[in-house]
């Protein structure tokens, strides 16, 4: 398979790779045997190959083992999370500080998450719980922006 055989493309902040054949019905997704791997990974960039290994990590699961990659690879998923409470007024930025961190330490939603606070209106969370926070700030109508990171 040549590098015109491979699309690859993003959408949803997800990387899909697909094998194109010669009939437009022989197309399918890219399904890589482990014996496969250092012959495709010559066709790869090394950009999209540092793409690549973050998206399996994030998102992959290993059939044989039926754990998640990062598992097995022993790295962590996490989100970062940054809000602004502009929109907010005085007493709907404390209310919001109480259902984000509690009214006494390990009371809110993020304790809840296993997250923490890393710095002004931005917080460290576990991304399996990063739906969860988006919930959250959605309900209170606050603005995010958020990146999916691997930690070791």
């Amino acid at each position: 398979m040549g590098l015109e055989d491979i699309l690859y493309y993003f959408s949803d902040d997800r990387l899909h790779l697909l094998a194109i054949g010669p009939e437009p019905n022989q197309s399918a997704l890219l399904k890589v045997r482990r014996a496969e791997i250092n012959s495709i990974s010559s066709l790869i960039s090394p950009e999209l190959k540092t793409v690549l290994v973050a998206a399996l990590s994030n998102n992959g699961r290993s059939i044989q083992h039926g754990k998640s990659v990062a598992s097995l690879l022993d790295i962590k998923s996490v989100a970062l999370v940054s809000y602004d409470l502009k929109s907010l007024n005085h007493v709907q930025k404390t209310l919001f500080g109480y259902a984000l961190k509690g009214r006494t330490k390990g009371q809110g939603i993020l304790s809840e998450m296993k997250g923490r606070v890393v710095g002004r209106n931005s917080v460290l969370i576990p991304s399996q719980y990063l739906s969860r926070l988006q919930a959250f700030l959605k309900q209170w109508k606050v603005p995010y922006e958020y990146e999916v990171l691997l930690k070791p």
